[in-house]
């Protein structure tokens, strides 16, 4: 993953070998829409999974069977997942597994955190 200077916000994954797999066997024009869904779906998924490692983590004072104890928790303000075009909400479906992690409202067209 790497950015571009002029723009710091964006995150370019064009070095990450599923990725790019997934996008090459989803662009063949002889790929089926239902193959089509699935590669998009596996791209969210990988997508989700490198900008997560990004999210803001707080500490936060838990309680175990044993114990009370300070662990690690993703500081959930200020996150949202928004499809800004309706082709973007195949990727927000590919996403659907992060939600249960950040547990906020989620509308039809969109989550928002």
């Amino acid at each position: 993953m790497r950015t571009d200077p002029a723009f710091p916000n964006l995150y370019i994954l064009d070095d990450h070998a599923l990725i790019s797999h997934n996008l090459t066997q989803m662009r063949k024009k002889e790929t089926p829409p239902g193959l089509f869904r699935a590669y998009l779906h596996t791209i969210s998924i990988l997508i989700g999974y490198e900008l997560t490692q990004q999210l803001p983590m707080v500490t936060a004072s838990i309680e175990t069977p044993i114990t009370t104890m300070n662990g690690q928790v993703i500081n959930e303000h200020d996150i949202g997942i928004i499809s800004i075009l309706r082709a973007g909400l195949g990727m927000a479906e590919g996403l659907k597994p992060f939600y249960r992690m950040l547990q906020k409202a989620i509308s039809p067209s969109f989550a928002i955190w």
